[in-house]
């Protein structure tokens, strides 16, 4: 009997999209660096501006912790150009 175990990966690397991609790795979870930091940046600056930190931001507060979460998206075969994307230059 042959056993199969899954593997899934996290941060979404670039050296493990093409493992998904030959079916080595089912998947990875993407922590989205690219919109934490444009969050950042704009959070920064709605501050320096006088305005309201949440101004133009398209995510919510969470509610008593002060904090914004970047929701993490599962990356298959099927949305490798998502992961890819978030690496490219």
């Amino acid at each position: 009997m042959k056993k199969y175990i899954p593997i899934i990966g996290i941060d979404a690397l670039p050296e493990m999209l093409n493992k998904i991609e030959s079916g080595e790795v089912i998947g990875s979870v993407l922590q989205d660096a690219k919109t934490q930091g444009k969050t950042i940046v704009g959070m920064a600056g709605n501050l320096a501006g006088g305005k309201d930190v949440m101004t133009g931001i398209d995510l919510k507060m969470e509610a008593g912790a002060q904090a914004v979460r970047v929701p993490y998206q599962a990356i298959t075969k099927e949305n490798l150009d998502v992961a890819k994307s978030t690496y490219a230059e």
